[in-house]
C-alpha cells in the first residue's frame, strides 16, 4: 500500500513537471529556459513574524523563566555563552509557552526579579521572529529568536 501510494504521488510530479514543459512550450519561452525540478514550499522556509508567534504585533508576553544559552560546536557545547533563553507565555496566542533566544551574555532581568514578580513578569521582544525545524526525531519544532527585550510594568 506504501509503495503504490508513493508512486501514485511521483506519478503526479512527473506529470506536473510535463504539464510546465507543455505550457513553456505554449507560450513559447526561451529554450534555455530549463524545467528541472518544481518549485515545492518547505515549512521550514517559512518565516513568522511576531503577531503569528505572540498574537499581538508588540510582541508582548509573559516571562516565566531566563536561562543562558551556548554555542554549539560539532554537536557538543561550548563554554562561551552567546545568548539568553527566555520561557514566555503569549496569553493572546492561546498561551502557546516559547523559548525565545536574545543574543547578549547579560539578562535585562534577573532571576531574583523575576521571583519578586510572583515568578511572572510581562516583557516586550523586539523584532520576534521564528521559523520551523525539524528535530532527530523526525518531528517540527518552533524556533524564535528576538534582536531585544525590555521589561513592561
Amino acid at each position: 500500500m506504501i509503495r503504490l501510494y508513493k508512486f501514485k504521488r511521483r506519478l503526479k510530479e512527473v506529470e506536473r513537471t510535463e504539464t510546465i514543459k507543455l505550457m513553456a512550450l505554449h507560450l513559447k519561452l526561451k529554450p534555455y529556459y530549463k524545467f528541472t525540478e518544481v518549485n515545492k514550499l518547505r515549512i521550514t522556509d517559512i518565516k513568522l513574524i511576531s503577531v503569528q508567534i505572540a498574537g499581538n504585533t508588540e510582541g508582548t508576553g509573559i516571562l516565566l523563566n531566563i536561562t543562558p544559552g551556548y554555542d554549539y560546536v560539532d554537536g557538543k557545547r561550548t563554554d562561551t555563552q552567546s545568548h539568553i533563553k527566555y520561557e514566555v507565555v503569549f496569553p493572546d496566542n492561546a498561551f502557546e509557552k516559547v523559548l525565545v533566544k536574545v543574543p547578549g551574555t547579560k539578562a535585562i532581568i534577573t532571576g531574583e526579579q523575576l521571583a519578586q514578580q510572583s515568578g511572572r513578569g510581562k516583557v516586550r521582544f523586539k523584532n520576534l521572529t521564528g521559523k520551523f525545524y525539524r528535530t532527530n526525531s523526525g518531528e517540527y519544532a518552533l524556533s524564535c529568536s528576538a534582536d531585544g527585550m525590555e521589561v513592561i510594568q
